[in-house]
C-alpha cells in the first residue's frame, strides 16, 4: 500500500516542526540535566564563572527559500546551575556573552 504525496509532504513539514517545539518545553528553573533529557545533547557549550550556554542548532524546515535558512540556532543560558533565559540567538540581543574582553593599549 503507497501513501499519497499529501501525506508525505505533510508528514515531512511536521517533523521540522517539531524539532524547533522542543524549546517551548524548557523553562526557567530547570536544571542542565533537564534540559538535555527534553532538548538533546547541544551542538556546542561555552561558559565562564557565572554562565553557562547550551546552543541547539534545530531544524526550522524541511522546504526553504533561496534566501531562508533551514536551520536556526538556540541557546539556553545557565546560572547556578538552573535555566534563567532561553530562545532564539539573537533575539533582543539577549543571548550575547556577558564576559567582556578589553583590549588596552599602552
Amino acid at each position: 500500500m503507497r501513501m499519497p504525496r499529501a501525506v508525505v509532504v505533510l508528514a515531512i513539514l511536521l517533523a521540522g516542526c517539531a524539532t524547533t517545539d522542543r524549546i517551548n518545553r524548557v523553562n526557567i528553573g530547570m536544571t542542565k540535566e533537564q534540559v538535555i533529557a527534553v532538548m538533546g545533547q547541544p551542538s556546542s557549550t561555552t561558559a565562564n564563572t557565572e554562565v553557562e550556554y547550551l546552543v541547539y542548532r534545530l531544524q526550522v524546515a524541511l522546504i526553504v527559500q533561496a534566501d531562508e535558512k533551514p536551520f536556526e540556532q538556540y541557546y539556553v543560558r545557565l546560572r547556578a546551575g538552573r535555566v534563567d533565559s532561553y530562545g532564539r540567538v539573537g533575539d533582543l540581543d539577549s543571548a550575547k556573552d556577558p564576559t567582556l574582553k578589553l583590549d588596552i593599549q599602552r
